[in-house]
C-alpha cells in the first residue's frame, strides 16, 4: 500500500537528486564545461561535437533498453543500472587522461539519464497516492534544473575544478539511488532464471530493496444463503425456477437437476 507522507517526501527529494545528477551533472555537464575541456584536451570542434552527439545517442539507446528491462527484471534493477552507469562514467571522466577516455566516460555517463527516468516513473507511481502522482512526477523532474544550476555555478566559479565535480557526481549517483530504493514501494515483477530467462517466480522491483506489501483488496460480499426448494410455508408462493417439487432441497450452482423419468 502507498507509504506515508514522510516516505513520499523522501522519495521526491531523493528522486529529484538522482535526476539532478543524471541530467544536470553527468549529461549536460559536458556541454557546460566544454570550454575548459577543450583547452585541457585540445579538442577540435568536430571531436567535441561527436562526443556530444554520442552522449545523446547513448541516452536514446539506454531509454529504449530500460523499457524492456523494466518488464523483465523490474524497475529497481533499472534504477541501479542507471546509478552504475552514472557512477562509472563520471568516475572515468574524473580520471580521464586522453580524449578517448574522456569520450568513453561522457558516453557512459550520458546514458544513465535514459535509464533513470523510466525507473523513477515507476517508483513514484507505485509509492505516491494516486491524486498526487502527476505533481510528484513534476517535482522529481525539476531536479534537472537543480543539477544544471549547480554545475553552471561551479563551472563559473572554478572552471578547472571539473574533475572533483565529476567525482562528486559519481558518489552522489550511488547515494541518491540508494535513497530512492529505500523509500520506494516497488510493485511486484517477474523473476527470471539467470541462465535461460525462464520466469520462475515473482519478486519485488528491486534486486536489493524489499517489495511493497500487497495492497489490500475489498472483502468479497457474503454468499447468498441457500434457498429451500418447494412451496414457501409462510407465503405459499410457488417454488423458485429450476427447483423440483417434492421434499425440500437446496438451490445453488452445485445442484444437479435430473429430469423425471417418463412414466
Amino acid at each position: 500500500m502507498p507509504r506515508s507522507g514522510t516516505g513520499s517526501a523522501g522519495l521526491l527529494a531523493s528522486g529529484a537528486g538522482l535526476i539532478a545528477v543524471a541530467y544536470g551533472l553527468v549529461r549536460y555537464g559536458y556541454g557546460l564545461q566544454l570550454p575548459q575541456l577543450t583547452e585541457d584536451f585540445a579538442l577540435s570542434p568536430g571531436i567535441a561535437g561527436a562526443i556530444a552527439s554520442g552522449s545523446f545517442g547513448a541516452y536514446c539507446v539506454a531509454a529504449l533498453a530500460a523499457q524492456r528491462l523494466i518488464g523483465r527484471r523490474g524497475a529497481g534493477v533499472v534504477l541501479w543500472s542507471a546509478a552504475a552507469l552514472a557512477a562509472s562514467g563520471a568516475s572515468l571522466v574524473a580520471v580521464s587522461w586522453s580524449t578517448g577516455t574522456l569520450a568513453l566516460g561522457v558516453l557512459v555517463a550520458g546514458s544513465a539519464a535514459g535509464a533513470a527516468s523510466p525507473a523513477l516513473v515507476v517508483a513514484v507511481a507505485s509509492t505516491v497516492r494516486e491524486p498526487l502522482v502527476a505533481r510528484a512526477q513534476a517535482m522529481v523532474n525539476a531536479g534537472t534544473g537543480i543539477g544544471v544550476a549547480v554545475t553552471g555555478a561551479v563551472t563559473l566559479a572554478a572552471p578547472q575544478a571539473w574533475r572533483p565535480l565529476w567525482a562528486c557526481a559519481a558518489v552522489a549517483a550511488l547515494l541518491t539511488a540508494a535513497a530512492v530504493d529505500r523509500r520506494t514501494c516497488w510493485p511486484p515483477g517477474p523473476r527470471l532464471r539467470a541462465t535461460t530467462g525462464e520466469v520462475v517466480g515473482r519478486s519485488g522491483g528491486s534486486a536489493w530493496g524489499r517489495p511493497c506489501a500487497a495492497r489490500s483488496s475489498p472483502p468479497s460480499p457474503p454468499a447468498p444463503a441457500a434457498q429451500p426448494c418447494g412451496p414457501s410455508v409462510a407465503t405459499s408462493s410457488p417454488p423458485p425456477a429450476g427447483c423440483r417439487s417434492g421434499p425440500p432441497l437446496h438451490c445453488g450452482a452445485s445442484s444437479v437437476l435430473r429430469p423425471s423419468s417418463a412414466r
